[in-house]
């Protein structure tokens, strides 16, 4: 079982924040993805913690499965969605 790790609170307070602001904001939906982009290494620092305690081969299979979901989330956006680029 590896050990739990804390984020240091500005961190944290800086991904809650961040959460915070894209919730309860009333503005245009995308956007939201755009203003959670500035918290993402905030947001994914204690999944980064955990999966460097865990075996190489855990690893490898978490890394590629994100590769491969964010190749085809980004393949999807390009053939379907008329204002990709």
């Amino acid at each position: 079982m590896p050990a739990v790790r804390r984020l240091p609170w500005p961190v944290a307070a800086y991904g809650v924040g961040i959460v915070a602001l894209t919730v309860g904001s009333s503005g245009l939906p995308f956007i939201n993805p755009r203003v959670l982009l500035m918290a993402a290494p905030a947001l994914l620092l204690p999944v980064a913690l955990d999966l460097a305690d865990r075996h190489p081969g855990t690893r490898v299979t978490v890394v590629a499965a994100w590769v491969a979901l964010g190749s085809w989330l980004s393949a999807y956006a390009l053939t379907v969605w008329p204002h990709a680029l």
